[in-house]
């Protein structure tokens, strides 16, 4: 928990908790689809093939 800061800069006496998205660590950490594939090809998973439809315009 961190304590929020008011608007002046201040202290505003409420207590919150910060939270990060998924991509604040995008350029360290894989997508969960590499690391589904990595895995499943080390530990000799098959995986469905996934195929995308074009969407249409």
């Amino acid at each position: 928990m961190l304590t929020a800061i008011g608007r002046d800069g201040r202290g505003a006496g409420t207590r919150c908790t910060p939270v990060i998205g998924a991509g604040a660590s995008a350029s360290i950490v894989p997508g969960a689809a590499t690391l589904a594939r990595a895995w499943a090809d080390e530990y000799d998973h098959p995986l469905a093939v996934v195929r995308r439809r074009p969407r249409p315009t």
